[in-house]
């Protein structure tokens, strides 16, 4: 992916479905994807009746209404949103594909709080692995990441790729003999005990 994109699509399957996993990918890509399927939940896809009704409570869930579903570009009314929930309507693929959106534009605003001060750590951190290309003579390594949680996952939920970029390169530009060795990396793993508690997707109460 050129490091001039300045944007991510919203949904994973948008962003991750179209890409080569035997390609030399980014750490910015890798970091946005990890921090996907911390947050995603083990829900059914979006096509499926039960995944799109899973996604359509959460996202209307108590106050929010149609607030999330008309920032995905999504203009319906109570009564047709209401049709999909209990069965009597269907959305079309279109549909469908902004009911996914609003999904994860919502969930990444709902966790984002959450995820900085879990991997934020009190200022203690969260550490990092960094495997590289399996073609490069290079060993991994490993950060103990700080600060750089709070704009990592601003990033993230922004969806802002070339804000990520920059980050990844000025946490990585010292780790080998040239500051772009490991701008593309195979692996990136990071983790601090049990995952925050968060609602689940499933019971959005």
């Amino acid at each position: 992916m050129s490091n001039a994109v300045a944007a991510m699509p919203v949904t994973p399957e948008e962003r991750w479905s179209r890409l080569d996993l035997s390609q030399e990918r980014t750490g910015a890509e890798h970091l946005a994807q990890e921090l996907d399927a911390w947050v995603e939940g083990s829900i059914p896809p979006f096509t499926t009746a039960i995944g799109m009704k899973v996604r359509l409570r959460y996202v209307t869930w108590g106050g929010r209404n149609l607030t999330w579903l008309r920032a995905a570009g999504l203009d319906v009314a109570g009564p047709t949103v209401d049709g999909w929930k209990n069965g009597t309507l269907r959305p079309d693929n279109s549909e469908l594909e902004k009911i996914n959106k609003a999904f994860w534009l919502c969930r990444r605003a709902d966790t984002a709080s959450l995820l900085k001060a879990w991997l934020g750590n009190r200022g203690r951190g969260t550490y990092m692995e960094i495997w590289p290309c399996e073609d490069r003579d290079l060993p991994m390594e490993g950060l103990w990441v700080r600060r750089e949680w709070q704009s990592i996952v601003e990033a993230w939920s922004e969806n802002d790729l070339q804000k990520l970029e920059r980050i990844w390169r000025k946490m990585t530009k010292s780790l080998g003999p040239s500051p772009d060795d490991y701008l593309h990396v195979f692996h990136v793993a990071f983790w601090r005990g049990p995952r925050p508690r968060w609602h689940s997707p499933r019971s959005p109460c």
